[in-house]
């Protein structure tokens, strides 16, 4: 995947901001990319950053790395943490249907993430719009295992009840 930067520019935080990026009192830096596979536009992804943490913001590469690689370009010196993620969908506003080239009202696919380095610090708040017809959101965690074996039902909320009973 690659990104091209279509504009960044400086802003006054508000209560949602300072609620992701924590409890800042400096202006905070937007940079919307657009990101491509093999040339074909797949999604914008708009992020935030505040004070210091801004200096850098998607100036790296134009390639996309994992996280852990790339969180140390975008911010010199910093390792990587972790990742709050959730997913949604909505439908493409006229603007971001132009620069996709859907038909606005399109089906996209949102990912908001809120990335800290291993010290916990909150370095940027972001969230990507893909189109859902060119985009599979997948996720992958490693989880600490216990001796104890879990057992699990066919019925998703059957069994997150009987996991929570047995906690």
């Amino acid at each position: 995947m690659t990104y091209r930067r279509l504009e960044t520019f400086t802003m006054t935080g508000n209560s949602y901001l300072e609620m992701r990026l924590g409890d800042r009192e400096s202006d905070v830096t937007m940079c919307e990319v657009l990101l491509s596979v093999g040339g074909e536009p797949i999604g914008v992804l708009t992020t935030f950053a505040a004070g210091a943490n801004s200096g850098s913001l998607l100036q790296g590469s134009a390639q996309m790395h994992t996280l852990e690689v790339e969180f140390p370009i975008q911010y010199p010196g910093v390792d990587f943490g972790s990742i709050d993620v959730s997913v949604d969908a909505r439908v493409a506003d006229p603007e971001i249907a132009g620069i996709l080239g859907v038909e606005p009202g399109s089906a996209l696919l949102v990912r908001e993430q809120v990335l800290r380095d291993a010290r916990g610090v909150t370095w940027e708040y972001g969230f990507a719009q893909y189109r859902a017809d060119r985009v599979i959101l997948t996720s992958d965690r490693v989880i600490a295992t216990s001796k104890k074996p879990r057992t699990w039902v066919a019925d998703f909320n059957e069994s997150f009840r009987h996991q929570r009973r047995a906690v």
